[in-house]
Formats: C-alpha cells, sequence, structure tokens
C-alpha cells in the first residue's frame, strides 16, 4: 500500500458532559453527579478515524494559524 497524504480540515473542541438525575425546569437548579471534559469536534474526530484506519494525517502548520 502506498502511504497517502490527507489533510484533516475542521475544529479541535472541548465537550463538558454533565450527569444529573433530571433536567431542571426553568428558573431552578438540580446537582451534578459526574462532570466529564472530553475531546472532541470534527478535526479531531476525523484525525482519530483515519489514524484508526493506519493513515497518518499531514501535519500543516501554515493552516493553523488561522
Amino acid at each position: 500500500m502506498h502511504p497517502v497524504d490527507v489533510v484533516v480540515v475542521g475544529q479541535i473542541a472541548r465537550d463538558l458532559v454533565l450527569l444529573v438525575e433530571e433536567l431542571p425546569a426553568p428558573g431552578t437548579g438540580t446537582a451534578v453527579r459526574q462532570r466529564r471534559e472530553m475531546l472532541g469536534g470534527k478535526g479531531a474526530n476525523q484525525a482519530v478515524g483515519l489514524a484508526q484506519l493506519g493513515v497518518r494525517p499531514a501535519r500543516d502548520r501554515t493552516a493553523m494559524r488561522c
């Protein structure tokens, strides 16, 4: 198999996931049972998918300056 250069265009984001017993009613609050931060975003997810397929995404530092 020949090596392939793939450039991923997208963003990297941090997702905040909160686990609660029930959604709060308007104007009220609720206790958070668990809090997790996870990386995501279109660009990050595509890069991970490529890596799982054995494809190494190209790194173009000029594109990272946008």
